[in-house]
């Protein structure tokens, strides 16, 4: 059977790997590129330039909706990787609102997906422009 979550949760690991490490103050900015840029070597380009753009487009998202409404944030991370994966004209599709809708009661039926996802969402929406 096909496990409909098993290709978003790995879209939430690899967002995660690629999201900056939060050590220390003083070095995590020397830490964070460096593990970014190796991380990011070792993928082709094309991935890498997706990955980028899918990141930017996320952080903006969450601006704009916030984080402080876990079911929102879900929401608009589904609807965003969506978008992203099938071009943004399936936005324009009445029953994406549905979809979206119900995938995102999958991710939170998921104690541990979710508890990912929602760290992941937060260092997004918190990471500088």
């Amino acid at each position: 059977m096909l496990d409909p979550l098993r290709s978003l949760a790995e879209l939430v690991r690899t967002l995660t790997r690629t999201r900056p490490d939060r050590r220390t103050e003083s070095n995590a900015r020397t830490t964070t590129s460096a593990t970014r840029d190796s991380h990011l070597a070792q993928q082709p380009a094309g991935k890498v330039g997706k990955s980028e753009a899918l990141r930017e487009r996320l952080r903006q998202r969450l601006r704009i909706v916030g984080t402080q409404d876990r079911r929102l944030a879900r929401e608009a991370f589904v609807e965003t990787v969506l978008a992203a994966e099938f071009g943004e004209a399936v936005t324009l599709d009445p029953a994406m609102c549905d979809l979206v809708r119900k995938v995102s009661q999958q991710i939170a039926a998921d104690a541990g997906t979710d508890r990912d996802l929602g760290v992941l969402l937060e260092e997004l929406a918190q990471e500088p422009r």
